[in-house]
Order: C-alpha cells, then sequence, then structure tokens
C-alpha cells in the first residue's frame, strides 16, 4: 500500500492535496490503511511532513516528498551545518555540532554461491536407415499395333 501511495504522490504537480481525507478520496482503502501508509513513508524518509500556522491561528501540515531519502538527508544535513548560529549562543561556551542524519549503509552480505547441476553431453547412438536400393528399369513390352514413335 506504502508504494503506489508513494508512487502516487510522487505524480501529483507541486501543490496538490496529499492529506489523508484527500487521498481517501482517491484510494478504496480507510483513512486508518492511509494515514498508517503515510507513516511508513515518513519512516523510511520519502516523505518529511511539517506542521505549519497559517493565518486565522490554524495549522496546516506541509508534505513533502522525495525520490531519494539519502540524498534529502545530506542535503538537509549540509544546509544545517551552514546555517548560523543563533544570536543566543554565549561567547565562550563549547559549541557541540548536531550530528548529521546521515543513513548508515550497512553492505549487503556476499551471497552463498549456488552449486548448480551441470549435465555433460553424452554421445547418443542414432540409428542409421540402411540405404534403398536404386529401381530397377523393367523392360516394357511394345503394344501390338502400335509404333515407339506414335502418339499415344
Amino acid at each position: 500500500m506504502a508504494i503506489g501511495l508513494g508512487t502516487h504522490i510522487q505524480s501529483l504537480p507541486d501543490g496538490w492535496r496529499v492529506g489523508i481525507t484527500a487521498l481517501a478520496a482517491i484510494f478504496p482503502e480507510s483513512e486508518a490503511r492511509i494515514a498508517t501508509a503515510l507513516r511508513e513513508l515518513e519512516q523510511h524518509g520519502f516523505l518529511r511532513r511539517t506542521r505549519e500556522r497559517v493565518g486565522g491561528g490554524k495549522l496546516a501540515t506541509r508534505t513533502e516528498s522525495c525520490n531519494h531519502p539519502e540524498a534529502a538527508a545530506r542535503r538537509r544535513a549540509r544546509v544545517a551545518a551552514a546555517a548560523p548560529l543563533p544570536a543566543t549562543a554565549h561567547v565562550g561556551a563549547p559549541v557541540v555540532a548536531a550530528a548529521a542524519a546521515e543513513p548508515v549503509r550497512v553492505p549487503a552480505p556476499e551471497p552463498e554461491p549456488v552449486r548448480a547441476l551441470v549435465l555433460e553431453p553424452e554421445s547418443v547412438r542414432v540409428p542409421v536407415p540402411e540405404p534403398v536400393p536404386a529401381p530397377t528399369p523393367v523392360p516394357v513390352e511394345p503394344v501390338p499395333g502400335r509404333t515407339p514413335t506414335s502418339p499415344a
């Protein structure tokens, strides 16, 4: 469900509504299943949802979707590292850098060699048919009253 929902969200133009109720109007799944799929996409880094204040004291959720969560995490880490320190920092106080949210790459285990049964070709004896002797000509006796050159 999450993969299909993520693919659908990627295909939408910028600014399109991707809230739970808007997606439930499109998909046959319930709002609970759609909310679960959105949380799964967010957990794996394909979605980022932030709450923002809009006019009238209301809150809105902004959803960002990305194809490559690793690249988005690296970009966010670079932006965070380049951001200036807040003005409330005390002079002389030790500065602790926030750890970048880089994904940890775990190498895939080497695949076990697969032993395949390889059959060696065997020689097969195919019977060769006996040659058919050439037909022997049968002498034809002339028909009485006809000459060999006359038409039939």
